[in-house]
């Protein structure tokens, strides 16, 4: 378990940014204006100064992108949980082994 954990914690993450950049660089060619208004939108609040948090929270234009294409193409579109035991969820009874 402690492995599923280690692996989980060093992939999982890096596999889904990967997902979300790919499908963003795919819209951002196949909608030109968006890439052309995030392209505004970091020039104006980031321009030649250095990158912080605080610009990068500035970002609203470009966060909704990320979100959007999130909503439109999630990295994980189904996660499954097994039930390890019987128990009862939202006034259902839910037996063990239920997917």
């Amino acid at each position: 378990i402690i492995m599923d954990e280690v692996m989980t914690f060093l992939f999982a993450g890096t596999d889904t940014t990967s997902v979300l950049l790919a499908w963003v660089i795919y819209y951002l060619g196949k909608y030109p204006e968006i890439q052309n208004k995030i392209y505004q939108e970091v020039n104006e609040i980031i321009g030649d100064n250095e990158i912080t948090i605080e610009n990068i929270n500035q970002l609203s234009y470009t966060k909704l992108v990320l979100l959007e294409t999130l909503r439109m193409n999630p990295p994980l579109p189904s996660f499954i949980r097994m039930a390890k035991e019987d128990c009862e969820l939202g006034g259902k009874f839910i037996p063990k082994g239920t997917d």
